[in-house]
């Protein structure tokens, strides 16, 4: 699951799903035509639909919070359109059209910004107040074509400064960045040595003044870089997945997600000492209830440029 929080800048626990292959094949016969025939061209929807369509299998949900919006779920519904819902609300849906895989959301303060990928492109639509816009193109680096969900950040708390990621077809990771004066061009972030896992896209984060992402390289390692620096560095010999972690902030601290190749849940605290993927607490009665076994405010830290990424800690 992706989810952004701001204001406190807290993301809510992954809860991971099945490889993007597996979900691209359930929706491929019923998205591909129909996007590459119409777009994501549509009204705006500020209302429910008088039955709102169900979360397609396999799909992980996205949830964007922030103090003055509360928690906000998005999810791709089996026909590809996208709904939007309060924790306990009934769902809406954002504007018409489908994509293809999830979503991955931004707040700025001012607007959500919703990103989603169909016909190999990257497509957003904006929220301000309750009304969606239609969903618009943002298109695709030259020559490329984008092959996962997108992830998505605000840059600090100025409105309007947020970036979009994505794995294109060169197995590279990809950005546009926005900002008062609008969209900049797509440009290279780079990958791990053999590129990004087919399928799986990059989650990012924002923590003092720098954007980290994190992402699953050919070989199902978890690779994690500081955005400016374009160096991916591992993030222990434990950290193993098929699908697209997630990534967040704590005060002071990243915290990453993911579903590990035992199909079990694991987070890791990226700080200044070493540390390693760990299997969180479960609840016997709630999975609302886990919780990462966060270390004291006071032994995190965030560490900035070089030499910052954990070392792999024995068993």
């Amino acid at each position: 699951m992706r989810s952004i929080w701001t204001g406190d800048s807290v993301r809510s626990p992954a809860a991971p799903a099945p490889s993007a292959t597996r979900w691209r094949r359930r929706l491929a016969a019923g998205l591909v035509t129909s996007v590459a025939a119409i777009g994501l061209v549509a009204a705006s929807v500020t209302a429910a639909s008088a039955a709102p369509t169900p979360p397609a299998a396999g799909i992980d949900p996205g949830v964007v919070a922030g103090t003055a919006i509360g928690v906000n779920i998005f999810y791709t519904a089996r026909n590809g359109t996208v709904w939007t819902k309060s924790p306990t609300g009934t769902a809406t849906q954002v504007s018409d059209g489908v994509v293809t895989g999830g979503v991955s959301g931004a707040y700025d303060g001012t607007h959500i910004v919703l990103f989603g990928e169909a016909s190999g492109a990257v497509w957003y639509a904006t929220r301000t107040g309750t009304t969606w816009s239609t969903w618009s193109s943002l298109g695709k680096p030259t020559g490329l074509t984008v092959t996962a969900e997108p992830g998505a950040v605000a840059r600090g708390a100025t409105s309007g400064d947020y970036s979009v990621y994505a794995r294109a077809s060169d197995g590279n990771i990809w950005v546009r960045d926005h900002n008062a004066s609008g969209w900049g061009s797509w440009h290279k972030i780079g990958a791990p040595a053999g590129g990004v896992l087919a399928g799986t896209g990059p989650s990012v984060a924002y923590i003092s003044g720098v954007s980290f992402v994190l992402v699953v390289s050919h070989t199902t390692q978890m690779y994690i870089a500081q955005v400016g620096q374009n160096v991916f560095r591992t993030t222990d010999t434990y950290g193993y997945t098929t699908v697209t972690p997630a990534l967040t902030t704590v005060p002071g601290a990243l915290v990453g997600f993911a579903r590990g190749t035992d199909h079990k849940p694991y987070y890791h605290v990226f700080n200044a000492r070493a540390g390693t993927w760990s299997r969180p607490t479960l609840s016997a009665t709630s999975p609302a209830a886990w919780a990462p076994r966060t270390p004291p405010l006071s032994a995190v830290r965030a560490q900035r440029p070089s030499g910052w990424a954990p070392t792999a800690r024995s068993t």
